[in-house]
């Protein structure tokens, strides 16, 4: 493959901010010229692309949950009481926070 005759051209346009951060980059990761780098990066490079969406689900849930256990602790301390429903109550929420957890981290590595 080293020897193979690259024939075709693609040209892109950047900035010279653009210009100076890829040169940047492809020193640091060892490369003698941005043209190598460029090249590998166009057949090898990686894009992540991420959805907030499901995180942003995940935070909405897990402030309800926070919500319940603020009030039973604002119950707790205003009454000098903890029940063992309280506790419980508690513990459920909790599990829940963790259920949540578990469902975004399937989504997340699923996709």
């Amino acid at each position: 493959m080293a020897n193979r005759y690259r024939d075709k051209n693609i040209f892109i346009r950047v900035t010279e901010i653009e210009k100076e951060i890829i040169k940047r980059k492809s020193i640091a990761a060892g490369y003698k010229t941005i043209n190598s780098y460029a090249h590998n990066m166009l057949l090898n490079g990686i894009i992540i692309k991420v959805d907030l969406r499901e995180i942003l689900k995940l935070n909405t849930e897990i402030n309800k949950i926070g919500t319940n256990i603020n009030q039973i602790a604002y119950k707790a301390n205003s009454s000098n009481r903890v029940t063992l429903d309280d506790i419980i109550k508690v513990k459920i929420l909790l599990k829940e926070v963790q259920n949540v957890q578990i469902e975004m981290i399937k989504k997340l590595t699923d996709k």
